[in-house]
């Protein structure tokens, strides 16, 4: 008889998660920084530099059922990184001879910082339990994975001398991997609206470049501390019985 019980008990627990299922649409914009690791061998990673500020855009779409929600969508995302090259590092730029017509290599006279920026088309997939929750706020960390379809990335100098001829030769993979973690805070405006608030961390674990023998900056993972804001529209249209609050 406690088996038999327990049974239905379970039952109407299950139906009654599943009467809160409901989908949703959520869009946002984030902001936070950036930075990158170098991998110069095999297990052995470098990471001599500096972050910078870095962006995001975003369009989902959710579905929720009982303290779980799954989510995907679209988005773009802006990384990278800066770091500094001292005059003794080997720099140089190429400027006229005043001995003939041709050209010159000349050593830099001064420090040169660079910045590379790195633009993504971003498609995410990212599953979130909610841990806290009442009538209006709730709070969901989550975990995921990101496919990131990778532009051309831009090089810029602070010097002027090497603004000129700064090019970046590194090809990049079109496609690469992250992993993502977020802690997704929502407060419910009304029944249909929400707004909400997600720091994330993102990190590849595929590398942004291609490989190339002998070069320390071949194989690059960017990696970046967001956070995220926007608002949500709120479905309820999945098995929603009477009195049951989504």
């Amino acid at each position: 008889m406690k088996k038999i019980t327990s049974f239905f008990a379970l039952i109407l627990l299950c139906s009654s998660a599943f009467a809160q299922d409901s989908y949703y649409v959520r869009a946002g914009l984030g902001a936070g920084l950036s930075s990158s690791s170098f991998q110069v061998a095999p297990g052995f990673k470098k990471s001599n530099h500096e972050s910078i500020v870095s962006g995001q855009t975003q369009l989902n779409f959710g579905y929720k059922f009982g303290k779980w929600q799954i989510e995907t969508g679209v988005g773009y995302l802006l990384t990278g990184l800066s770091f500094v090259k001292s005059p003794g590092g080997g720099g140089c730029v190429v400027g006229p001879n005043p001995n003939n017509n041709t050209l010159l290599a000349v050593a830099v006279s001064g420090e040169a910082k660079y910045t590379i920026t790195n633009p993504h088309l971003v498609v995410p997939l990212v599953a979130s339990y909610k841990i806290h929750g009442c009538s209006k706020m709730s709070v969901s960390p989550g975990i995921g994975v990101e496919a990131l379809y990778n532009f051309k990335g831009k090089m810029t100098t602070s010097n002027q001398a090497e603004a000129a001829v700064t090019t970046m030769d590194y090809t990049y993979n079109n496609l690469s991997a992250a992993v993502v973690l977020k802690l997704d805070i929502q407060y419910k405006v009304c029944k249909y609206f929400s707004v909400w608030c997600s720091p994330s961390y993102q990190n590849m674990v595929t590398s942004l470049t291609k490989k190339v023998e002998g070069d320390g900056m071949s194989r690059i993972y960017d990696r970046a501390f967001l956070v995220n804001a926007g608002v949500q529209y709120n479905l309820h249209c999945c098995h929603k019985s009477a009195g049951a609050k989504s």
